[in-house]
């Protein structure tokens, strides 16, 4: 049985958490920043302000890494934790914003960011690539599930979309069939997006009716841009509806 701990247990890693606690293939931990989760195996773990790894990671076999950009404080903070940690397996959420803001992408194109938070999860991700003999990377598109959902925040407001925009979503559901599978490998970067792209008007106005809250109010947007980012491992597409919310 494989230790794995989460960092952190927020939306994502919580979930993720339930999905492994009763498996018999990993005995899973994870750690909090401030609030306890009331869960078994947690612990209290701040990357910004720590000065020494907790004992549940340094006996981890696997080290699942959730925490985004805006919780990282200090780029070189996270590049000691992972020289720390390199011993071990790793795996890496990411994000699409990787990518640049316009055209079509999977694994093969070189990324390009223009957001700031992209450009550093660049820079990670090549020290990772670099340090570990063991790594996967994940790129999740807009992550969603029926209690977080872009149609409840842009719900009755005004939003200006152009024609071609498009969504790259992945719900929570496949985002952990993603993560699951990529147990089984090591060393890949897996873009983790749903193959439907339709556009961004279609999918909040049938997403808003199916969870019974007002559309957004769409006007027209004179910029054209359309984004299109799939993976181009067989194992790892994923097709479901993106209207069906229960985990």
């Amino acid at each position: 049985m494989k230790k794995i701990t989460i960092i952190s247990l927020g939306w994502l890693g919580i979930k993720l958490y339930k999905e492994l606690l009763n498996t018999e293939a990993y005995h899973v931990s994870g750690s909090y920043h401030s609030d306890k989760k009331n869960i078994e195996d947690e612990f209290q773990y701040d990357i910004n302000e720590s000065s020494e790894l907790p004992k549940k990671i340094k006996d981890a076999d696997v080290v699942f890494f959730n925490l985004p950009p805006s919780k990282i404080h200090n780029i070189k903070k996270l590049k000691s934790f992972l020289d720390e940690i390199q011993d071990k397996e790793l795996i890496f959420i990411s994000s699409t914003s990787v990518y640049g803001q316009e055209g079509t992408y999977n694994e093969d194109d070189l990324p390009v960011p223009e957001s700031k938070n992209g450009k550093f999860l660049v820079d990670i991700e090549k020290y990772i690539t670099d340090k570990f003999k063991k790594y996967n990377i994940i790129r999740p598109g807009g992550l969603y599930g029926e209690d977080r959902h872009p149609a409840k925040y842009l719900s009755g407001k005004d939003v200006s979309y152009s024609q071609k925009e498009v969504v790259n979503l992945i719900s929570d559901r496949d985002l952990l069939k993603i993560i699951k599978m990529s147990m089984t490998v090591n060393n890949k970067i897996i873009n983790a997006v749903n193959s439907n792209h339709p556009s961004k008007r279609e999918c909040y106005r049938k997403s808003a009716e199916k969870l019974g809250i007002s559309p957004p109010n769409f006007s027209d947007k004179k910029d054209a841009i359309k984004r299109i980012i799939n993976t181009k491992y067989e194992d790892f597409k994923i097709s479901t509806s993106l209207y069906e919310f229960k985990i």
